[in-house]
């Protein structure tokens, strides 16, 4: 029970602090860096093409935070900067994916969250599927790839199946939703996510509707290590975020 609640109280560092609409502007992005840099979350998650941006952004404030008190804790490590990979579909092809992630890679992004082909495994192809994780995982190399597998558009076995090929492909993590198709995270779907990678070097990444802390609490309680949310405030301040955020 004591090693639960060190976890919750240290809710921030699970949270994917998140801002991936179309209209994000770079204002919106500034405050999306200085939030997260205040709060010490675990990350900014933002579009491919923002990831430049962030990384001057996110160095910037670091160094204004010596002066201005800005962060609780001056000596903290930056947040990550976590980008998304064929979003939000995954329907284009895998080399359209590994360019993407090389540019993001080198614009200065440390994760890179990306959407399987949803089609292929409508299809049974997981071979393709198998090959794209561990496609793009070496390109990743030492950094940190998230297996989007979109669980509101799968059957049981299909959320099954893909958990143990994210094992077994090399996905440092697998991850719920996009946030932008019918449905986010459900207990179900991670339950069913959590048994199939335990013991394993996997991890699971729950996004999508989670704009409470009692919601987060949860899915931390059931074995998830990473959250992605725009609602993150409202979670490390416990309260409830009436955002009408997709993600």
């Amino acid at each position: 029970m004591d090693i639960v609640k060190s976890n919750m109280d240290n809710l921030a560092q699970y949270i994917d602090h998140t801002l991936l609409k179309a209209e994000a502007d770079q204002k919106s992005l500034y405050t999306l860096c200085s939030e997260a840099v205040h709060f010490a979350f675990f990350s900014v998650c933002v579009n491919s093409s923002n990831v430049k941006f962030c990384k001057h952004t996110l160095s910037d404030l670091k160094y204004d935070a010596h002066s201005s008190n800005q962060t609780k804790n001056p000596q903290q490590s930056l947040p990550r900067i976590a980008t998304t990979i064929g979003f939000p579909l995954g329907a284009m092809s895998t080399d359209a994916k590994c360019k993407e992630l090389e540019i993001a890679k080198r614009d200065g992004a440390d994760e890179f969250d990306f959407v399987i082909n949803i089609g292929r495994v409508k299809s049974g192809d997981y071979d393709y599927v198998k090959n794209e994780i561990k496609v793009l995982k070496s390109i990743a190399g030492s950094l940190v790839i998230k297996a989007i597998l979109e669980t509101c558009l799968l059957t049981t076995q299909e959320i099954k199946t893909l958990s143990t090929i994210g094992v077994d492909a090399g996905a440092d993590f697998i991850k719920t939703s996009t946030g932008f198709s019918s449905e986010g995270a459900s207990f179900e779907a991670v339950d069913i996510m959590v048994t199939e990678t335990r013991g394993s070097n996997t991890q699971v990444k729950a996004s999508g509707g989670i704009r409470t802390r009692t919601i987060a609490e949860r899915y931390i309680a059931m074995g998830v290590t990473r959250l992605g949310t725009s609602s993150g405030l409202a979670l490390v301040q416990a309260e409830h975020s009436h955002s009408d955020d997709a993600y």
